[in-house]
């Protein structure tokens, strides 16, 4: 806890109030907000690091009598959100400007409250990485939430990108492929259809598969980063 004292001072001729400004903090709520940078990391890294969400917080606060409630803790978190806001855009405007784009996503339960069971979300991310064709420009990962698999919410993240997306063939990213963007299928996804080919039913075909698809992984190990 830290304590910050700022008397009030009047001068005897002006008679005017004179106090010393109060510290500056990264978020505040409403003219009155509280939490310092220590306590924002903390909020932030036990919301995205520790999977700790904001009402176990909030519940672990209260069994100590300190903290405040669910409402603010959110509120301080949006605040950290939008003070990043300008190099996140940023850092989506890079992601989104290479040549080429690897998304794909995977299931994560998330909490709903008052439905009596958690929601399914499908965090996206998408990857730009020119590093293996010798590429100076930095890599780049940009994720975003979706609350389905459908297309949509897909085809809003990636509408700024107009180069080679590659993804896996689910239905679903049929709508993000038109002129502008030329769906480039993921040889690890044909790679499993192959494995799981040789090991439901042996198939000389599936395994000649497999073996053209390793000769590919050894020619690109030897060549990766090098320019083309």
């Amino acid at each position: 806890m830290i304590r910050h004292v700022r008397p009030k001072f009047s001068g005897t001729c002006c008679q005017t109030p004179v106090q010393a400004h109060a510290p500056s903090r990264p978020v505040a709520r409403g003219a009155r907000g509280l939490a310092g940078p220590g306590l924002l990391a903390h909020v932030l890294v036990g919301k995205y690091r520790a999977q700790t969400p904001l009402y176990r917080q909030a519940h672990i606060e209260e069994r100590d009598g300190l903290g405040p409630d669910r409402s603010t803790m959110s509120e301080r978190v949006g605040g950290v959100n939008r003070r990043w806001r300008p190099p996140v855009d940023a850092w989506y405007r890079h992601a989104m400007a290479g040549p080429t784009l690897h998304a794909d996503d995977t299931p994560v339960p998330m909490s709903a409250p008052g439905k009596g069971k958690t929601a399914a979300g499908r965090p996206w991310a998408s990857v730009r990485d020119e590093r293996p064709t010798g590429s100076p420009q930095p890599a780049a990962v940009w994720m975003a939430l979706t609350p389905n698999r459908k297309g949509e919410p897909l085809q809003r993240h990636l509408e700024p990108f107009a180069g080679l997306p590659r993804a896996g063939g689910f239905t679903g990213s049929d709508k993000v492929f038109n002129d502008h963007r030329t769906h480039a299928a993921c040889r690890a996804h044909a790679r499993r259809t192959f494995y799981g080919l040789t090991r439901s039913n042996p198939s000389p075909a599936a395994g000649e598969a497999l073996d053209r698809i390793a000769a590919l992984d050894a020619i690109e190990a030897q060549i990766s980063g090098k320019p083309p």
